[in-house]
């Protein structure tokens, strides 16, 4: 059970830093025209939102097993 708790709060942060990320990449957003730097940045954002949004999926399903089997 110990485990399953901290997997959970693993998810809660991976939640956290992709909300903080989206955040960022709306303030970037919100000009019209991106410099090529700004440009990188939002794409470099973009791909680590989508690896914690995967790792995020991945823990997610692991804490609904354990909690299924915890419940059998």
């Amino acid at each position: 059970m110990d485990g399953t708790f901290k997997q959970t709060q693993y998810a809660e942060s991976l939640q956290n830093d992709i909300l903080t990320l989206q955040g960022r990449m709306r303030t970037l957003a919100v000009s019209t025209t991106l410099s090529q730097n700004d440009r990188l940045r939002y794409y470099d954002m973009l791909g680590e939102i989508d690896g914690k949004s995967s790792t995020l999926e991945l823990v997610s399903g692991q804490i609904a097993a354990a909690i299924k089997n915890m419940l059998s």
